[in-house]
C-alpha cells in the first residue's frame, strides 16, 4: 500500500483552493499552499524511493560495466546547481567504467554531487572534482569537494539506512 492516493487528494485540494480562492488569499496563505504542495511532492518522492529501496533490497542486483562519465555529465546537464556560476565541477579523463548496478550507482553519484554543492559555507562557489583510479584490481570513484564535512560524531551514522544528518 502506498500513500499516493492520499497525497494526490491533498495536492488536488491545495491546487483547487489556490485556483478558486487564490485572489482572495494573502501572501502568507499562498505561501502556505505552496509549502503544502511542495511537502506533498517530497513525501511522494520519499514514498517511491522507499518502495524502490525495498524492491532492490529483496532482489538480486545485476552488475554490469557502467559508463561513469555519461552519468556524471547527464547529472550536470540536469542540475543547474552543478553548473557555473553555482559550482565548478571538474570531470577528469579518463573516467574508468565501474562494474555496478547502474541505477544505484547513478543515485549514489547524484547524492554525492548534490551534497558537494549543497553543504558549503555561504558565498562559496564549490569546486568539485570527479575522477577514478584503479586500485587492487578494482576501480575507485572519487568525488572531492571543499564542503563543510561531517563531524566525527556523526560519521558512524552515515551509512545507516534512512539516516539524515542535519547541519
Amino acid at each position: 500500500m502506498t500513500c499516493a492516493p492520499l497525497l494526490r487528494t491533498i495536492n488536488a485540494y491545495a491546487e483547487a483552493l489556490q485556483e478558486d480562492c487564490g485572489s482572495q488569499l494573502d501572501d502568507a496563505a499562498r505561501e502556505y499552499l505552496d509549502r503544502i504542495r511542495a511537502a506533498v511532492n517530497r513525501m511522494d518522492r520519499l514514498s517511491r524511493d522507499v518502495l524502490a529501496y525495498s524492491r532492490v533490497a529483496r532482489a538480486e542486483v545485476p552488475l554490469k560495466p557502467v559508463n561513469v562519465r555519461e552519468i556524471v555529465e547527464a547529472l550536470i546537464i540536469q542540475n543547474l546547481d552543478l553548473q557555473a556560476p553555482n559550482a565548478v565541477v571538474t570531470v577528469e579523463s579518463p573516467l574508468l567504467h565501474l562494474h555496478a548496478h547502474e541505477l544505484s550507482l547513478g543515485q549514489c553519484i547524484a547524492n554525492l554531487l548534490m551534497n558537494s554543492v549543497k553543504f558549503v559555507r555561504p558565498g562559496v562557489v564549490p569546486p568539485v572534482r570527479v575522477y577514478t583510479e584503479p586500485k587492487d584490481g578494482r576501480v575507485r570513484l572519487w568525488v572531492e569537494d571543499n564542503g563543510i564535512g561531517i563531524s566525527k560524531d556523526h560519521q558512524k551514522r552515515l551509512f545507516k539506512a534512512f539516516e539524515r544528518l542535519h547541519y
